[in-house]
This record gives C-alpha cells, sequence and structure tokens, in this order.
C-alpha cells in the first residue's frame, strides 16, 4: 500500500488536535497514516480491517516457517502415515 507523503504523514500535534480528520482519512483512502513526533516517525496508524488481515498473513507465514523447520529436522510423517492416522475421521462408516 502506497503512502502519500503530503497527505499521509502528519505530525503528532495534528493527531492530538483533530483526531476525528485523521481517523476519517484513513477510512476513505484506506491508507496507512504515520504520525511523526518531533519529526521523526513514532506510528502507524491503519484500519482495523487491514490490521485484521495483516495478522492473519503473518500467523499463516509463521506457520509455514515453522513447518519448512520441522521438515529440515526431520520432524514429519510420510502421506502413508497420515492417511492411516486421519482416514477413520475423513470417511464416515
Amino acid at each position: 500500500m502506497e503512502i502519500k507523503l503530503r497527505e499521509d504523514i502528519k505530525p503528532l500535534s495534528q493527531f492530538r488536535s483533530k483526531p476525528a480528520e485523521v481517523l476519517r482519512q484513513l477510512r476513505q483512502t484506506q491508507r496507512p497514516v504515520v504520525i511523526t513526533e518531533r519529526g521523526k516517525p513514532a506510528a502507524v496508524l491503519v484500519d482495523m480491517d487491514d490490521y485484521e488481515r495483516q495478522r492473519e498473513k503473518m500467523e499463516l507465514l509463521e506457520a509455514v516457517l515453522e513447518g519448512e523447520k520441522d521438515f529440515r529436522e526431520g520432524h514429519y510423517q510420510d502421506l502413508d502415515q497420515v492417511y492411516r492416522h486421519t482416514r477413520p475421521w475423513v470417511v464416515k462408516k
């Protein structure tokens, strides 16, 4: 998501004095807003839906990385073992 420097970077003083305006911009543009303190980036505000999507992606990435680590360390089962173990749950009698 691209940030427009002139629009999406706000000093902390502006956020303090007009928080509703900053949140309205965030919702309308669907772009993050960077809050600066003493001229340096201090925080990034993102829409709640975007935040949740980012968290879901991060959790998936972490699970994939953990799976790759397990595989490298030899912690896995071959497909036949998995099939024998899960078949009773998948196939109803």
